[in-house]
């Protein structure tokens, strides 16, 4: 097994999103240009969420999550409109998004960090038939949102990566353990069912992603497990776990255990479910 190191763990968003189109972006595999764009939006949302938007009377934050999610976003080197270079154009009976890759370029700098979430919600804005000239509406929500600066290229996918679980269940004298369950660090969600120890037992494994900071300034993906014991099929116990962001991120071990003395919930009627979660390379 491989020695983990800082410099293997860190997936930054240039080398991981150029491979891997996000979630929501209908023909944008291979794009990381859109694909920042697109999680940028995605970012905008988490933000959105957490402020009082309703004096913005234009701005639905459920419309606005539609539209990031159903519109296609791709780049081009440059885009005119009317003979006049442009950031980006949006048409929204088409759902789709261009942008220029010449002109995002010079936004992924921290200190156009303003800048450069003005334009992305400038656009969605624009798919859903709101009036955002001169940016009058983004300008407004920019505000609300106080974004701190950061560049597109400091951002970590994911913060808390975890790759490797095992399972054991012990009730009333009953042992069953399952070993091996894997993740790939790169996918925001998945889900994974298993059959352990007998034909009546199964256990459900849910990772699902989302967008955020932390109080350092760090800006990523952050990745929740919810695990379900069922026998017999009815759930006996269920786990929420959130690993913590970036312990994985410096270990000079070859796994990193993120639990130490396992993860203890309770099940059903009594007994446990204990957890423990690793990174290995």
């Amino acid at each position: 097994m491989k020695i983990v190191t800082r410099h293997i763990l860190l997936f930054l968003i240039t080398c991981v999103l150029t491979e891997h189109a996000s979630a929501g972006q209908s023909g944008n595999g291979g794009d990381g240009f859109a694909s920042e764009f697109v999680n940028t939006a995605k970012l905008s949302i988490e933000i959105l969420k957490k402020i009082d938007t309703t004096s913005v009377k234009q701005f639905d934050l459920d419309k606005f999550t539609g539209a990031v999610v159903n519109t296609a976003v791709q780049s081009e080197e440059s885009l005119f409109l009317k003979n006049q270079e442009v950031d980006a154009i949006n048409y929204p009976k088409e759902k789709l998004i261009k942008m220029s890759r010449s002109r995002w370029r010079e936004l992924r700098e921290s200190t156009k960090t303003t800048a450069r979430f003005n334009l992305v919600i400038h656009e969605y804005l624009g798919i859903m038939k709101i009036d955002d000239s001169q940016y009058k509406v983004s300008n407004v929500l920019i505000k609300l949102m106080s974004v701190s600066n950061f560049s597109t290229q400091e951002w970590w996918n994911p913060m808390n990566p975890t790759n490797y679980l095992n399972v054991n269940i012990v009730r009333d004298g009953w042992t069953c353990t399952k070993e091996g369950i894997s993740f790939d660090t790169k996918l925001e969600d998945e889900e994974k069912t298993y059959q352990a120890c007998d034909h009546f037992t199964t256990i459900v494994v849910r990772k699902t992603g989302s967008w955020g900071g932390d109080s350092s300034g760090l800006m990523g993906t952050f990745h929740k497990f919810q695990i379900s014991v069922n026998r017999h099929g009815k759930e006996i116990g269920n786990l929420m776990y959130e690993p913590e962001w970036g312990k994985c991120l410096i270990t000079t071990d070859s796994s990193c255990s993120q639990s130490g003395d396992l993860i203890i919930g309770e099940l059903h009627n009594g007994g446990e479910v204990n957890l423990n979660f690793n990174y290995r390379q």
